[in-house]
């Protein structure tokens, strides 16, 4: 059995792997629900991984054995490894593409946050920049209506601008990015 947990700690990222190119794969032919599930079990993947290396922290605290100690010292080598490597590699990829997804399905209050929290780790992204500032756009078009914001805007406007502005607005709108 410990033989099996060791598996999954050594062989996490190639698991993360397949499963970014998986979800890629569904975004990339519009299945973004299939995507974010994809995503989603990568998160879950991650969350075992670190719940494992609680316990075994516990076990290296308070070990029964020797043996125990032992174990405890590679299993938490391993899964510091493959978390490491996963910060490093593969972190940006999955929250960048799960932002991308969650702004794909019209959720984009998730989507800002994941943005967000790729930006932290790599803010001159300029792809990851404009994902947040379409996904914000989107977030307060949906907020506030267009006529709301052309009553407050335009009604001030000389008439010539005003049409102009309204051209240009109403063809941003028909364009997906």
């Amino acid at each position: 059995m410990l033989d099996a947990e060791f598996l999954n700690y050594s062989y996490f990222n190639n698991k993360v792997s397949c499963l970014l190119y998986t979800g890629l794969s569904y975004a990339e032919i519009g299945f973004y629900k299939n995507a974010y599930k994809t995503f989603s079990e990568i998160h879950e993947k991650l969350s075992q991984l670190k719940r494992a290396r609680i316990s075994w922290t516990q076990i290296k605290r308070y070990p029964a054995s020797k043996e125990y100690l032992n174990m405890a010292n590679e299993a938490l080598s391993m899964i510091k490894e493959q978390i490491d490597f996963f910060n490093k590699n593969n972190y940006i990829i999955y929250l960048s593409n799960i932002a991308y997804v969650c702004y794909k399905l019209g959720n984009y209050d998730d989507a800002i946050v994941y943005y967000k929290k790729a930006l932290c780790r790599d803010s001159k992204d300029i792809q990851l920049n404009l994902g947040i500032a379409q996904a914000q756009y989107y977030h307060y078009r949906r907020k506030f209506p267009f006529k709301f914001l052309n009553d407050i805007f335009c009604k001030k406007l000389p008439k010539d601008i005003r049409e102009n502005f309204l051209r240009t607005i109403n063809m941003l709108f028909k364009m997906e990015t």
